[in-house]
């Protein structure tokens, strides 16, 4: 029974590791939005690349003590695409409004 819910924890905190990596790639996307240089680019896909592997890794360590496991995979990745699908389209849709209202201000204003 104990190892039972200590399997529980370590899904559910997978799922939190996933998500809180898919908000900071949303982050991340809104600077490149911004910043359409491709040396930046380039930076802030390194950035990313080791931002979530650390969070991974973290996660990793905090949840099952460094024991990789299949499932810690899968569930990670459950938790970073749920974020990346459902409320990342709402966030890059919003972001998106923002910079076509502001666009537009500008161009009347000229």
């Amino acid at each position: 029974m104990n190892n039972s819910l200590l399997q529980i924890y370590e899904v559910l905190g997978g799922i939190y590791g996933g998500m809180v990596a898919g908000l900071i790639v949303d982050a991340l996307s809104l600077l490149r939005y911004i910043f359409k240089s491709k040396p930046v680019n380039i930076a802030l896909d390194i950035l990313l690349s080791l931002i979530t592997g650390g969070i991974f890794a973290l996660t990793l360590y905090r949840l099952s003590s460094g024991n990789f496991t299949l499932y810690m995979l899968a569930v990670f990745f459950i938790g970073f695409f749920t974020v990346r699908h459902f409320t990342g389209c709402l966030f890059r849709e919003i972001i998106h409004r923002i910079f076509k209202e502001k666009n537009k201000k500008k161009s009347g204003k000229a």
